[in-house]
């Protein structure tokens, strides 16, 4: 079934529970986006959810982890790099804000999560990044990891296999990448694959 919402690029996503939920991105004609839909695969269907109660944005990241789901980083419509951070509540349909992003303000950076961890790193902010920070929900804290293991890039994918992020691809000042690099959290290694 297509998005019920407006077409749109740039936009984040994230999946609890086998709900997959995308949200924020941009019009063509560049206006900013703050709503927010599930899509429950059962019934092939979407449901609006609440709207982001941030600045919208482009160019974020978004991640689930312990039962909720993040957003945070991105670029706004004036062009200044984003750090804060959202948590959505899908058992309350609620947003709350979170700490900071503790890296500096960025766009096109990467995420992923292991059970209840969330992990954002590399992007943009007027340079190309490799550091890497690990947000504990329980908490409600960011602490700096081990950095990106290949070239400084924006862009990138990830994914998680077996408890492992993995991450790759992206650009690093105009180089398209083609490398792939594990991370495992129980080391706070990073392993080329």
């Amino acid at each position: 079934s297509s998005l019920e919402g407006k077409a749109r690029v740039s936009a984040v996503g994230f999946s609890i529970n086998n709900i997959g939920y995308i949200g924020l991105g941009k019009l063509t004609n560049g206006d900013m986006l703050l709503d927010f839909w599930a899509y429950n695969p059962v019934k092939n269907s979407w449901t609006s959810v609440a709207n982001f109660p941030g600045t919208g944005r482009i160019g974020a990241v978004a991640f689930a982890a312990d039962g909720n789901g993040y957003v945070t980083t991105g670029v706004n419509y004036d062009g200044a790099y984003l750090s804060d951070t959202y948590e959505y509540n899908p058992k309350s349909n609620t947003w709350t804000k979170k700490a900071d992003f503790a890296g500096t303000a960025r766009r096109n950076a990467v995420a992923f999560a292991t059970d209840k961890l969330g992990f954002v790193g590399t992007g943009y902010d007027d340079s190309f990044l490799k550091d890497f920070y690990k947000y504990t929900p329980s908490s409600n804290t960011w602490s700096k990891i081990t950095s990106f293991g290949g070239a400084k890039r924006e862009g990138a994918i990830a994914f998680v296999i077996n408890g492992k992020g993995y991450v790759g691809t992206g650009n690093n000042s105009g180089t398209n990448q083609t490398d792939f690099f594990s991370y495992d959290p129980s080391s706070d290694t990073w392993a080329t694959e």
